[in-house]
């Protein structure tokens, strides 16, 4: 008996504490005009995310979904390799001069194509270096040993995958400039 009358009365001061003076309440019709306004007053989102601009790549074990983003209006940007496998834009986006020269096409599928035989050769040099830890992980009898192995097994083979996924992705760009040059009315002899 004397817990709920306890528990009674703490609830009741609760309620004193946590009660708005009069003169606070919230008007629920002056928050929904101030939202509005702010709502109005925030800039459109550029870029709407739909099933059609989500891509996935599937490594080992992992998917990871990434969000393919176009840019609105303008001419496109041709994609290069950074220090690090990934794919990245020029900073500068080409000039309507720009595109009108036969250096430029070159010059970005030479870019592309350099970043092609590079991931190749990486990959398959991973892939010797892979088989190569292989034969070390089932030649040692020390469980430690493999152990250690094992982890750089799976670091290699996560790499590779990595590897593949951006070689698939400079494909594409080396297939997309064609196709840009080709809308582009450019002379096929450019392209070589």
């Amino acid at each position: 008996m004397k817990s709920i009358a306890f528990g009674l009365v703490f609830l009741i001061v609760l309620s004193a504490l946590f009660r708005p003076l009069p003169g606070q309440g919230v008007n629920l019709a002056e928050l929904k005009k101030q939202e509005d306004e702010r709502r109005k007053k925030m800039e459109k989102p550029k870029v709407s995310i739909t099933d059609d601009n989500i891509g996935k790549i599937v490594g080992t074990n992992k998917a990871y979904s990434f969000i393919k983003i176009e840019p609105e209006t303008g001419p496109q940007t041709a994609a290069v390799g950074d220090a690090e496998g990934g794919m990245v834009e020029n900073a500068e986006p080409a000039t309507a001069d720009e595109t009108k020269n036969p250096e430029y096409w070159k010059t970005q599928k030479k870019a592309i194509e350099d970043r092609i035989r590079e991931l190749r050769n990486g990959i398959a040099g991973d892939e010797l270096t892979l088989n190569k830890l292989w034969t070390d992980f089932y030649v040692q009898g020390k469980a430690d040993q493999q152990l250690q192995l094992k982890v750089q097994i799976s670091q290699l083979s996560s790499q590779i995958e990595n590897n593949k996924d951006f070689l698939k992705r400079a494909e594409t760009d080396l297939n997309n400039l064609f196709e840009r040059a080709r809308r582009g009315g450019i002379p096929p002899g450019w392209m070589r």
